[in-house]
């Protein structure tokens, strides 16, 4: 009992001394989403990965940073380096998890496989966000169990930081390097830069791949804007990524996006963005020392490239998709708080020769000679969403609610509360109830194969979820 009291004393002592002698802390904002969020008052599960985090790890790639500084956030390696890992938060699937850069999405509509297939590396990267649990109404449609915001940023007074490297993975040299250097007239933004390339651990898991990305903010008078793009391109041998039955599997990808955020007297915020994946997978890898085509079979030294007795392999599947995105943003504010407004009109499609319904006319395949789509699809959709939140002394509280119409599947509504309540100062209990949803790929409405069965009829994935809790934040 005395052990008892005196350790009831020290703490009542602690917290004592605390409050007589408070620190200052700096606030982290969660600031590149549609509207700010403040950590230390928010009542998500939210994590921050820092910059001194990421520095202190020297992560090879985004993969490997989540992997290591994230106890959230489940990483599915498919092949070496980074050329493909799938993404999971909450026991989640690849299709489930939103992916943003500087608070613009660039979550795949093909195939989750390709979330993270971004043109940015470590170095460029000044925080990472991840939003633990569903909020559609705040993040946006796709934001199923959650949502990963990637910042960018260069920091410190260099102009220029270079990483030149030959190292080992799996036992097998790396060549690589990045170089960045920052915008000589505002020094705001930077321009990065990435190589990497190496020969695989076994046969058929060399990759190479290139990053290019660029950043930049300029005031005009009231105006504020925020630019950015970025290219990737990788090749990569895929040992045994989609079955073990055909291991000689190879694959390309190419992407490039851009967008622009506007900010007019604090209180509209107008993004237009565009982003763009070209892929080639080859089940039955083509190339020197690889299969030949020799106009009729794959071949390769005696082995005739067969699916099933009878069945032989015929050729390549090819996507080409875009999606373009606008989304504009008003905030009000009144005695009662703080009210968000969203319009979000969004367009993609894909041209495919497997994904789709057949074309009218074929369309020549970019940088593929003799090669077309025949196939294709498009989804567009429409949101209207309204949040509002009042943040008193004690008590925070958020509610709101999203309208999507979607062309194809037509009005899908969507609603959520949270509240929190502080009740020492750094103790706050918290609680909420949100909806959230995921429209299916073009991969699972229109991809058939030995193992997989298509279905352009499948509904959204709906989410609803609770959460509740306490979290002590000092």
């Amino acid at each position: 009992m005395q052990k008892l009291l005196v350790f009831i004393i020290v703490i009542f002592s602690q917290s004592f001394l605390m409050a007589q002698n408070s620190v200052m802390i700096d606030t982290i904002v969660i600031n590149a989403f549609t509207k700010p969020v403040y950590l230390n008052k928010e009542y998500k599960v939210l994590h921050v990965i820092s910059q001194e985090e990421i520095r202190s790890l020297n992560p090879l790639n985004i993969a490997d940073l989540l992997d290591k500084l994230s106890a959230v956030v489940d990483l599915r390696y498919r092949g070496s380096g980074d050329v493909q890992a799938d993404i999971s938060l909450n026991g989640s699937g690849f299709n489930d998890v939103l992916v943003l850069v500087n608070g613009v999405k660039v979550s795949d509509y093909q195939t989750g496989h390709f979330s993270l297939n971004l043109p940015v590396s470590p170095e460029m990267i000044k925080r990472i966000e991840i939003l633990q649990g569903p909020d559609a109404r705040k993040y946006g449609i796709g934001a199923y169990t959650g949502a990963i915001n990637i910042i960018t940023g260069f920091e410190g007074n260099n102009l220029f930081s270079t990483n030149v490297g030959l190292y080992e993975q799996n036992k097998k040299p790396v060549v690589g390097a990045t170089f960045l250097t920052k915008d000589f007239n505002t020094k705001n933004g930077f321009i990065g830069a990435q190589v990497k390339q190496s020969q695989g651990y076994t046969e058929n898991t060399d990759y190479s791949l290139t990053r290019i990305f660029y950043t930049d903010q300029k005031t005009i008078g009231n105006l504020k804007m925020f630019i950015q793009a970025g290219l990737l391109s990788q090749k990569f041998g895929a040992l045994n990524f989609y079955t073990p039955k055909y291991p000689y599997q190879y694959e390309e990808n190419n992407q490039e996006f851009a967008s622009l955020t506007m900010k007019f007297k604090q209180s509209w915020i107008l993004t237009a963005s565009w982003r763009r994946q070209q892929d080639k997978f080859e089940l039955f890898r083509q190339g020197d020392g690889w299969y030949q085509f020799d106009g009729q079979y794959f071949i390769r030294d005696t082995d005739t490239a067969y699916l099933a007795p009878g069945i032989y392999y015929t050729g390549h599947n090819y996507h080409a998709n875009n999606s373009f995105n606008l989304e504009v943003d008003k905030t009000l504010n009144s005695g009662l708080g703080v009210t968000y407004l969203q319009f979000e009109g969004k367009y993609s499609y894909v041209n495919s020769n497997i994904l789709g319904d057949s074309l009218e006319r074929q369309i020549k395949i970019p940088f593929e000679k003799d090669k077309y789509f025949t196939n294709g699809a498009s989804r567009a959709n429409l949101v209207l969403g309204i949040d509002h939140i009042y943040k008193g002394d004690r008590l925070t509280l958020s509610l709101g609610a999203t309208a999507l119409y979607n062309d194809f599947f037509g009005l899908l509504p969507n609603f959520g509360a949270d509240l929190s309540y502080n009740v020492l100062g750094y103790v706050r209990f918290f609680a909420g109830i949100n909806q959230s949803m995921r429209i299916p790929t073009f991969t699972e409405m229109y991809y058939n194969d030995a193992v997989h069965q298509a279905n352009k009829y499948l509904r959204p994935e709906r989410n609803f979820a609770y959460q509740g809790g306490v979290r002590w934040y000092n």
